[in-house]
């Protein structure tokens, strides 16, 4: 639309309808980039969030719904098919609205454990330049340690849903939906014995996991004050061990405040 900055781009992709003017009933939905899937056919709404297996879930959902070649045809990356046709196209909003009216559809969610996502996160804010708070300069970022605290005040307000929480997506706008919960680190389990209880024809494989635009360089690193490196030093060769970024007390506490809506939500426990 002509006229419309980056910004106001960007508050059109990830804050909640209801702060850009449109009708009260829209901001019981999620954010326009992270709506789910709707499988009418098995009754069956499957939900995940940034960071938290999206790529994944997208790949099976768009094969069960004969949708992959179409995707692949309009562009590489899928979640450019499936934000810009598939929630247009197959009016996603309103099959949702409908599920959720229904009562007769099962809804499940794909949860990754918050600590390693937090981690997974921080990652994605050093990479893309994504702030927890716009008002935050860049340079305020320089560590895991501030990267943390920036977040603390963010999640106070509607952010980017790569740094938020799990939660915030779909049950903080919609507190009586209780979906089941499949595990990032079972995926390929869960998912076909979703298959099988509903009848979904396409199960699972791993190449649904792959993801060149996700590809990470990671290094063992196993080096104490993990969480004052530098964040551009730390790019370059990033730890794949997700636990050493908890190593100072003081980060744990944190971290744990940051993240207990997840934890309790989802039954994980602290590192």
């Amino acid at each position: 639309m002509k006229g419309i900055t980056p910004y106001i781009k960007a508050r059109l992709l990830y804050q909640p309808l209801d702060l850009i003017g449109h009708p009260e009933w829209e901001a019981r939905f999620p954010l326009h980039n992270t709506l789910p899937f709707v499988f009418e056919a098995q009754r069956v709404v499957l939900m995940a969030t940034p960071k938290a297996g999206i790529t994944s879930v997208t790949k099976w959902a768009l094969a069960n719904l004969g949708l992959m070649d179409a995707a692949q045809q309009y562009h590489p990356w899928v979640h450019r098919y499936r934000t810009e046709v598939y929630v247009q196209e197959f009016q996603v909003r309103k099959a949702f609205r409908k599920a959720l009216e229904a009562g007769d559809y099962t809804f499940y969610k794909v949860v990754r454990h918050p600590y390693e996502r937090l981690v997974s996160s921080f990652h994605h804010a050093i990479k893309h330049r994504v702030l927890p708070q716009p008002p935050v300069p860049q340079a305020a970022i320089k560590n895991f340690e501030s990267f943390l605290m920036h977040l603390e005040l963010a999640l106070s307000q509607p952010i980017d849903p790569h740094l938020g929480l799990q939660k915030s997506i779909y049950e903080e706008l919609l507190p009586n939906l209780q979906p089941k919960v499949l595990h990032l680190n079972n995926l390929e389990e869960d998912l076909n014995q979703l298959c099988a209880v509903h009848g979904f024809e396409v199960p699972f494989a791993e190449h649904m996991s792959e993801s060149k635009h996700h590809a990470l360089k990671t290094a063992p690193i196993a080096k104490e004050g993990l969480h004052l490196m530098d964040s551009l030093q730390l790019f370059q060769h990033f730890p794949d061990n997700y636990q050493l970024f908890f190593d100072a007390p003081h980060i744990r506490k944190l971290a744990q405040k940051i993240l207990q809506p997840d934890l309790e939500a989802y039954g994980f426990s602290e590192i």
